[in-house]
C-alpha cells in the first residue's frame, strides 16, 4: 500500500487510496492487473468499483463545466435551422435535431448512428416538435421540445 508522504498532494492521496479500494474488491495485486480483471468482470459486479472509477475520472479528466452569457434569440435564424430539420427529413433522416455545441454554436445534425436515439419517442407532429441535442454544460443531453419553446429562447437560455 502507498503511505501519503509530504510530496504528495491530496488528490494523490485520494488517487493511490481509490486505486487501492478498486485493486482489493477485483483482487489484483498490481495496478497493471486492472485492466484484464475489469474486462473479466460481469456486470453485475461492476456496482462494486463505480464509485472509485467515477471519483478517478474526475481526478484524471477534469469536469467540463461551460458557463457563456446569454445570446439574444434574435440571432438564430430558426427558420433557417427548421428548413434544415425539414430538408434532412426528406432526405430519409431519423433522427435531425437541433444542437447546441460546448462552445455555443447552434445548427443542426443527424444523429441517426447513435444508438440511443431509438429510446426516444418519434417525433409526433415535425411542424410541431424536434430532436434537441444540448452539450452547453460538456455534456450530451437529447431530448424533445416544441419549435415554439425553441423560438422563445429555451435553447438560448440553456446558455445563461
Amino acid at each position: 500500500m502507498r503511505v501519503a508522504t509530504k510530496e504528495m498532494t491530496l488528490n494523490e492521496v485520494e488517487k493511490s487510496h481509490r486505486l487501492e479500494n478498486i485493486k482489493a474488491k477485483l483482487e489484483v495485486d498490481d495496478v497493471s492487473n486492472i485492466s484484464a480483471a475489469l474486462k473479466a468482470l460481469p456486470l453485475k459486479d461492476v456496482v462494486l468499483i463505480i464509485d472509485d472509477v467515477m471519483v478517478l475520472a474526475d481526478m484524471f479528466v477534469p469536469a467540463l463545466i461551460h458557463s457563456f452569457g446569454q445570446i439574444a434569440a434574435v440571432n438564430v435564424d430558426w427558420d433557417n435551422l427548421k428548413n434544415g430539420i425539414d430538408s434532412m427529413y426528406s432526405r430519409g433522416v431519423k433522427y435531425p435535431v437541433v444542437f447546441l455545441s460546448a462552445n455555443g454554436e447552434i445548427g443542426t445534425a443527424s444523429l441517426d448512428n447513435s444508438r440511443h436515439m431509438s429510446w426516444l419517442r418519434p417525433i409526433a407532429d415535425r411542424d410541431a416538435e424536434v430532436y434537441v441535442s444540448d452539450s452547453s454544460s460538456g455534456l450530451e443531453t437529447v431530448y424533445i421540445t416544441t419549435w415554439e419553446l425553441l423560438r422563445g429562447g429555451e435553447l438560448v437560455q440553456a446558455l445563461d
